[in-house]
């Protein structure tokens, strides 16, 4: 049989190891890496969000690697960044809705929407 004051020591100790655990260290960035990988961090939260936000949790990587920044902008329009008034952007955020609601319905292949979707970059001669 245990005796009642150690017993509720027992109980004190453990409940303080629980809090002591739960508790969140400081992160010290040290390097440039380190300042990058939160950088890195931060950009996937923001996209993660705007993806269930949309409901396009299911989305393909191949066509997600094609629309990154268009995911950014609508973070940042969503968070009050600013509000665009420019066609050429209001028609990629159609174009971006319309290819991913096709794949999504399965309307569409994923390889069709990732090259409908891909901007070609800009070669310097």
């Amino acid at each position: 049989m245990t005796h009642p004051v150690t017993n509720q020591r027992t109980k004190a100790n453990q409940k303080k190891n629980r809090t002591e655990s739960k508790r969140i260290t400081p992160v010290t960035l040290s390097t440039p890496a380190d300042h990058v990988l939160l950088h890195v961090y931060q950009r996937n939260q923001d996209i993660d969000q705007i993806l269930s936000l949309m409901g396009w949790q299911q989305l393909p990587h191949e066509v997600l690697i094609e629309i990154l920044d268009d995911l950014q902008g609508f973070a940042a329009e969503l968070s009050g960044g600013f509000a665009t008034i420019c066609p050429y952007v209001q028609n990629r955020r159609k174009r971006v809705m319309f290819w991913v609601d096709s794949v999504l319905k399965g309307k569409c292949s994923v390889s069709t929407a990732a090259q409908a979707l891909r901007i070609p970059s800009l070669e310097l001669y």
